[in-house]
């Protein structure tokens, strides 16, 4: 739980999580407002090896990205200006064939779009 959540940075709650933790790397990072990840994107992923950053057909970067024990204790460290994506600059960027990986929910109509698309 991040206490300060309204005025800190999304990675300064992944610190709090990852300071939670006993394991420090590889790891998936997924954001809440994002679609889940199919599974063979995991496994491509997994096969690059951290850092790595999942991007569609048209090199737009997604989710969740794979982060290795490197990033782990950058973000421990504390305050990441810029947070994550300024430590994912050199990460290995993996084409994947999955339509919704570069996709997030910032309002409640890209959720129904997605919703109506993966049940149809």
């Amino acid at each position: 739980m991040n206490p300060q959540w309204a005025t800190t940075h999304p990675s300064d709650s992944l610190r709090y999580g990852l300071a939670a933790l006993s394991v420090r790397g590889p790891g998936f990072v997924v954001p809440v407002d994002t679609p889940p990840a199919h599974p063979q994107t995991l496994q491509r992923l997994l096969a690059v090896g951290p850092p790595a950053v999942p991007v569609d057909a048209q090199q737009q970067p997604g989710h969740p990205v794979l982060i290795g024990e490197v990033v782990v204790q950058r973000i421990l460290t504390g305050p990441v200006p810029g947070g994550l994506r300024t430590l994912l600059g050199d990460a290995q960027q993996v084409v994947v064939d999955d339509p919704w990986v570069a996709q997030d929910f910032d309002e409640p109509a890209a959720f129904t779009r997605f919703a109506e698309q993966w049940s149809g």
